[in-house]
């Protein structure tokens, strides 16, 4: 009596998976930038942080709330896209800037880590409403990489700003999963 109770359950919890993964896209069509077929996954909340010191100034938010979410260009092209705010009204002189191929390392559960390279210098900018400096940034993905962010829970990353490096923990180990393989059913 309860596997029949459960069929329903069952049934409904597959066909939300399936939905979730048809709409995990939140752009496909023709790159302007690069005149070839794009993919853009939807950006998800990778990771927060608030130092204990900021805590109490911040009551309400986190002192740095980051996005993210994968790019696929025709040609195999990956990037991996972050958007990062900072809530500090003087983000640029706490944090700076992130410099062009300044590193990323990504470090798994497994003990193994890669490093990444920004693209291109990240400036903040503030958004008045908000009261936050946000940062978008790219890293390119290529070979090693790619194999090793599909396939490994996340643990935790240490971003690279002009004024030092700072280390983030990770709660979301199965983002690159999730992503990659939104990405694969799409191309």
């Amino acid at each position: 009596m309860k596997e029949i109770l459960l069929l329903p359950l069952i049934f409904f919890y597959l066909t939300f998976v399936a939905i979730a993964q048809q709409n995990c896209l939140a752009f496909q069509g023709r790159d302007g930038k690069f005149e070839k077929n794009r993919l853009d996954t939807k950006t998800e909340l990778l990771f927060t942080y608030t130092s204990e010191a900021t805590k109490a100034y911040l009551p309400d938010k986190d002192l740095i709330k980051t996005t993210a979410y994968l790019t696929y260009i025709e040609g195999g092209y990956y990037l991996l896209n972050f958007i990062i705010d900072v809530a500090l009204a003087n983000a640029p002189s706490a944090y700076g800037n992130i410099p062009a191929k300044s590193n990323m390392v990504i470090h798994f559960l497994d003990g193994s880590k890669i490093n990444l390279k920004s693209a291109s210098t990240t400036i903040g900018i503030f958004r008045e409403e908000e009261i936050i400096y946000r940062y978008r940034v790219e890293y390119p993905i290529g070979g090693s990489a790619l194999k090793k962010l599909k396939g490994k829970e996340l643990d935790k990353l240490d971003l690279t700003w002009t004024t030092g490096m700072e280390s983030y923990e990770i709660y979301d180990i199965d983002f690159f999963k999730r992503h990659f393989e939104c990405l694969l059913q799409h191309q």
